[in-house]
């Protein structure tokens, strides 16, 4: 399984949030496969073709 990360926003305050990034992998079933092991919730996932 091969999962690419990003720190698109890595240094920023949002509110409730300082930061994030972008996970990106082959199929979507690897995405969250490796979003579960790193204990992400499934409602954080957001999927937004051709952006």
């Amino acid at each position: 399984m091969s999962v690419y990360v990003d720190n698109a926003f890595g240094i920023g305050d949002w509110g409730r949030w300082t930061g994030g990034g972008h996970l990106q992998a082959d199929t979507t079933d690897e995405l969250h496969e490796f979003a579960r092991r790193l204990g992400l919730r499934c409602e954080w996932f957001q999927c937004k073709p051709g952006r």
